[in-house]
């Protein structure tokens, strides 16, 4: 049997090989593609008021909607004529390759991806539901997780390697992350504006990671040293983060010099000793 998709109730241009119909019903969603985004469906049929363009969306055998499914949901609601292609071996990985070329698809709609993929595969994609959850949960950007997951990384092989859906996380590194976001938790009383940023979840992962780190001695140092704590709200570069943070952790009073938190350990350079205060 062909299971090819045949458009039902449509006409054809023989010139452009372009389908239109109105005939909505006949198409589907194709599982793990992005969910409408309403705000882009009534711009498409603001614009769509003033000339109704041809331009086709991409169908594949099984009427699944692999490219255009706003400008359906806008025909829809307007009640004008679709008009899309038939390729008939697009999948959802060629709708991830067209929108990432037109840099549509965010993290978030990789990660939403995932999860739904995950519903209808049980086997399949489970860290990328307990990203999600931890993001709900923790009311947390998915950037920001991403540079706890990987450790303080974020780059381009990084983000490729979430894309792909190679993302891994054991129920070991789980608790370690909700340990992390319990300290930027602590911290955030103090820092509101940039605890939960990028940033300062980079450069916190560097100083976590010095073996004289703790989290009490840190949120002491907070506390009192009120100005150096605005100066770090309003600190700009990972760098600038860095060495406040370090300046901040080693001003506690109790710490020796020879057990103290450097810059350099956590591969940041200050640029003057000095700007490490002891007491």
């Amino acid at each position: 049997m062909n299971n090819t998709f045949v458009a039902t109730n449509a006409n054809r241009d023989e010139a452009l090989c372009v389908y239109s119909t109105k005939n909505y019903s006949q198409f589907k969603t194709i599982t793990g593609n992005r969910d409408v985004n309403r705000a882009n469906v009534k711009k498409i049929m603001d614009s769509m008021k003033v000339e109704h363009l041809r331009v086709p969306a991409i169908i594949n055998k099984r009427g699944e909607v692999c490219d255009g499914q706003h400008r359906l949901e806008a025909c829809k609601q307007l009640e004008l004529p679709f008009y899309f292609i038939v390729l008939p071996n697009y999948e959802l990985k060629e709708v991830q390759e067209i929108n990432a070329n037109q840099r549509n698809w965010k993290d978030m709609d990789f990660l939403n991806s995932f999860v739904k993929r995950h519903a209808e595969d049980r086997t399949k994609f489970l860290p990328y539901v307990t990203m999600s959850d931890m993001v709900e949960h923790y009311d947390f950007s998915l950037i920001s997780l991403l540079t706890i997951v990987y450790e303080g990384n974020t780059n381009q092989t990084v983000v490729e390697h979430f894309r792909s859906g190679k993302t891994t996380i054991t129920q070991e590194e789980i608790l370690e992350i909700v340990d992390v976001i319990d300290d930027l938790k602590s911290i955030k009383e103090f820092l509101p504006k940039r605890a939960f940023t990028k940033s300062f979840v980079s450069s916190f992962m560097a100083i976590r990671t010095f073996e004289e780190y703790n989290i009490t001695q840190l949120l002491q140092g907070l506390d009192k040293n009120p100005a150096l704590t605005n100066e770090l709200e309003e600190a700009g570069t990972i760098k600038n983060i860095v060495a406040k943070l370090v300046t901040i952790f080693n001003n506690d009073g109790r710490v020796k010099r020879n057990k103290a938190v450097y810059a350099e350990a956590v591969m940041f350079a200050v640029n003057d000793a000095n700007d490490i205060m002891w007491v």
